[in-house]
């Protein structure tokens, strides 16, 4: 998709919803077995995204984590984990990838024991995880955005931040014509952004964003962070966008993983690193906030066009972020 509101770049196409395809269980044991080319004698279905679908197998070659997607996703993910790793950070490793009808693909990665991160029980957990965010920040590519992987080599879909920003904000006329949110909301909204543009822009190279972060996908074993899963949303942008992501958990996350990431940012700095934050106090709060809400559009977006329906805690988030500037953004009264 091109990049909205720029010289020559036509807005994006008006799309309609399209449900994602479902394989039954028995083509999924299918895959797999063709893939890991033994018997798979446990198979139990695992929460995922509405554009996804998530296995565990149980082998005599041991436990994997087989996911189903759109075949541009698993190239990004397995991407994204094998130039995390190279970063230091502890991620799945691949065991094996390939291509599905209908432009989807597999990945089957190893199965991790563990659990999902506890912001009451593991905040050291959530320091490592910190400090892991600012290591992967240190790999950059070309673009911005969602990274498409031609002959291995990945690139953002877009040619500016502003444009990747420009382009999730013009999806609010999907959202508007499937009475997903509201024209007040949605005139709300661009004159927020408009208000924060020069406090969220981002003109430095695109650094590699996970996209997703939250307790879910930070795996802890014995107190310690064992790995950051599901990278399936792999992109090249404004570090703060990650950091955005992960505030949407709530400040006992958010606390101690930005903690993790300033001592970390700082050693860099230290080393000769420059840092990849460039605000503190309440112009940082303020264009973190304006992200995260930026980045809930996106997920509306996602969700409708993936032909599911978990909308309120996305709108909620915007709706909190728009009542907490009032009276600076006042409701567009409709006609």
């Amino acid at each position: 998709m091109r990049d909205p509101g720029l010289p020559g770049r036509p807005r994006p196409s008006v799309r309609e919803p399209r449900p994602t395809p479902q394989l039954s269980v028995a083509e999924v044991r299918a895959v797999a077995e063709r893939a890991l080319d033994t018997q798979v004698a446990e198979l139990v279905e695992q929460p995922g995204s509405v554009g996804n679908q998530n296995f565990r197998l149980g082998t005599g070659r041991g436990r994997f984590a087989l996911k189903l997607a759109a075949d541009t996703e698993v190239a990004a993910e397995r991407w994204g984990l094998e130039h995390a790793a190279a970063a230091d950070v502890p991620v799945p490793h691949v065991v094996a990838t390939g291509p599905l009808p209908d432009d989807r693909g597999f990945l089957i990665t190893e199965w991790l024991d563990g659990r999902p991160a506890d912001a009451e029980i593991d905040t050291d957990a959530l320091i490592e995880a910190g400090r892991a965010l600012r290591r992967f920040h240190r790999v950059t590519g070309s673009g911005y955005g969602r990274v498409d992987v031609t002959a291995g080599a990945a690139r953002g879909r877009h040619e500016s931040w502003d444009g990747f920003i420009e382009t999730i904000l013009a999806g609010m006329d999907d959202l508007l014509r499937h009475d997903v949110i509201t024209a007040s909301i949605a005139a709300r909204t661009r004159a927020a952004v408009a208000d924060h543009r020069e406090m969220i822009n981002y003109s430095g190279q695109g650094v590699l964003l996970h996209c997703d972060l939250k307790p879910a996908h930070l795996f802890v074993t014995g107190g310690r962070l064992a790995a950051i899963i599901d990278w399936g949303d792999t992109s090249f942008g404004d570090p703060r966008w990650d950091l955005a992501r992960i505030q949407h958990s709530g400040d006992a996350v958010f606390t101690p993983v930005l903690d993790g990431y300033r001592h970390q940012d700082q050693e860099f700095t230290d080393a000769g690193i420059g840092p990849a934050l460039r605000q503190t106090g309440a112009e940082f709060d303020r264009s973190i906030a304006c992200l995260a809400a930026i980045l809930r559009l996106d997920a509306l977006h996602y969700e409708l066009m993936a032909g599911g329906d978990w909308f309120d805690v996305y709108r909620s988030t915007i709706q909190e972020w728009l009542d907490s500037l009032a009276p600076a953004t006042p409701t567009v009264e409709q006609p």
